[in-house]
């Protein structure tokens, strides 16, 4: 984020490390859940299978199929707030997503577990304000729920090998999208996840020129 250059080290690293976690949590959660109740339940602790089992009791749908019409409900409540007055639109999509999840476990068409998954993924979700970045997360959650829908946790590491490759094949102004950690710059690595006080950030980034001395560096 542009913010992260005006903010004090400590913050700017914590901030770093959560986004990272929303992006993936955002991306996976959905897949990793219907991975795991379709076809690696020995992967789940026995009594937290029971538990989820006893949630599902009563619901006519597939895991996938639950996943897959809340995750397109909540696309539709945020399309609808992003259009929505700025007065009405969050409070809409709050309530709506409260009252369309409360009637849906009361009716027996999704579990409890499916509505808790979902709205992480979407709570994950909104730390991404660029709608890029939220419009790749849709897409490649979408991908990733199919691959997990047809072979479980190997669809989601075959997943992750074509996202990363995918990553890797993107280049800006002839610079790879995963630089400098692939191509690895070590000196680089100072501002990624974790941001080191702007007394340690003394060079321009050798990946963008041979010019590496700030102006403001006296040593």
């Amino acid at each position: 984020s542009p913010e992260d250059n005006y903010q004090k080290p400590l913050n700017v690293s914590f901030s770093r490390i959560l986004r990272s976690i929303c992006f993936f949590l955002a991306l996976l959660t959905p897949a990793l859940y219907i991975a795991l109740m379709t076809f690696n339940q020995e992967i789940i602790p026995d009594q937290l299978l029971i538990s989820l089992s006893a949630q599902r009791e009563g619901v006519p749908f597939p895991t996938a199929v639950e996943v897959l019409l809340f995750v397109l409900t909540f696309e539709v409540l945020r399309e609808a707030d992003i259009h929505a007055p700025s007065f009405s639109g969050s409070a809409m999509n709050v309530v709506g997503a409260l009252i369309l999840g409360d009637a849906a476990v009361s009716a027996s068409i999704v579990s409890p577990i499916v509505i808790i998954i979902v709205a992480i993924t979407s709570i994950c979700e909104l730390v991404f304000y660029d709608i890029d970045v939220t419009d790749a997360l849709r897409e490649w959650r979408l991908i990733f729920i199919l691959a997990a829908t047809f072979m479980g946790i190997i669809g989601i590491v075959v997943g992750l090998i074509i996202f990363i490759a995918k990553l890797s094949s993107i280049e800006c102004l002839g610079t790879s999208y995963l630089t400098p950690i692939s191509p690895l710059f070590t000196k680089s690595l100072k501002n990624t996840f974790i941001r080191l006080t702007r007394k340690k950030l003394k060079n321009r980034p050798e990946f963008l020129t041979e010019n590496l001395k700030r102006l403001d560096d006296n040593s």
